[in-house]
């Protein structure tokens, strides 16, 4: 997701789902980037239109992005160190 938004969106750091936060302010506006699952898309959206959307894209995640996902949900790490 990329938005522009003219404060910036309070608990969209927090928001279930969201990976990759960025926030950048640029002038008076703050421009956002982010990945957010499905399931959460409504919340991360409400954050954005409470900050005052001024211009949103949505784009589907690429095929690295989705072998990233798979992979980091398959390293030792992410079940407790187990193989």
């Amino acid at each position: 997701m990329h938005a522009v938004t003219r404060s910036a969106p309070e608990g969209i750091d927090d928001a279930d789902g969201v990976v990759g936060l960025r926030i950048e302010r640029t002038g008076s506006l703050f421009d956002i980037g982010f990945a957010v699952d499905l399931e959460h898309l409504d919340g991360a959206i409400g954050a954005l239109h409470a900050a005052g959307l001024h211009a949103l894209t949505a784009t589907p995640p690429g095929l690295e992005d989705l072998f990233r996902r798979v992979y980091e949900e398959e390293t030792p790490e992410a079940d407790g160190g187990a193989l």
